[in-house]
């Protein structure tokens, strides 16, 4: 467990997960943050549920960070969009730009899952 995020729907108290890793938009969150604050969304990390608890095989699927699935879309297609349109590097040493669309494209697709009232979330994966 570490350093890849998962995507997850948690509907009518049953969650589905991606099974495509996200491990750029992990290694990326705080710059995630940062875009968000700028464009008045809710920060990436608030979709991220990255404590790790000792009982949370035994914990309901409710537990932990959730976010309205439509709110969480919103945040993503709009971080989606600022990012591709401004070009944002991503890395120092290599640009992780591709990288971050391909897998905020996947997260919005499943995202797009959702229906009314599911919530949505990444955790640790």
């Amino acid at each position: 467990m570490g350093s890849t995020l998962s995507a997850n729907i948690l509907s009518r108290g049953m969650v589905r997960s991606d099974p495509r890793p996200k491990a750029a938009l992990y290694r990326h969150r705080g710059k995630l943050d940062s875009i968000a604050l700028g464009i008045g969304v809710a920060l990436f990390d608030e979709l991220c549920d990255t404590e790790i608890r000792p009982s949370q095989r035994q914990e309901p699927a409710a537990a932990g960070v959730w976010l309205d699935a439509q709110e969480a879309l919103r945040t993503l297609t709009s971080l989606l969009a600022e990012i591709e349109s401004r070009r944002i590097r991503f890395g120092l040493l290599h640009d992780e730009h591709a990288e971050v669309v391909t897998e905020l494209r996947d997260a919005i697709a499943f995202a797009k899952q959702a229906e009314p009232g599911d919530r949505f979330n990444f955790t640790l994966a």
